[in-house]
């Protein structure tokens, strides 16, 4: 398992509120599986991509963003941050810049 996914969700779950309630804890080997997240399937990864996506394109319409901007702000394994890119890219929803370089489409919001 990456260690980062672990970081990611204990940011996004608050760690701080998490350590200094009643029922806190610090993240030890033992309990760590429990903050990976749960495996999603490709459509729902779509859905996360595509709503995340939507979000950037209203701050920075015109701004591109990398591939590894997308897998820290998600916790998508990397085969289906890949897949799901390719869908929306397929889709007309974005548009690949470069090498994991990507820009959103106003299609996106349709």
């Amino acid at each position: 398992m990456d260690s980062h996914k672990v970081l990611n969700n204990h940011v996004k779950a608050d760690s701080l509120d998490l350590l200094s309630g009643d029922r806190g804890r610090v993240l030890t080997s033992s309990n760590f599986r429990e903050c990976l997240g749960h495996e999603i399937s490709e459509i729902e990864a779509e859905e996360l991509l595509r709503t995340l996506l939507r979000s950037w394109a209203r701050v920075h319409p015109t701004g591109a963003l990398e591939l590894k901007d997308l897998y820290v702000s998600t916790d998508l394994t990397p085969e289906i941050l890949r897949r799901a890119l390719e869908e929306l890219e397929y889709q007309d929803h974005i548009k690949e810049l470069g090498q994991n370089v990507y820009v959103v489409k106003e299609k996106i919001f349709a």
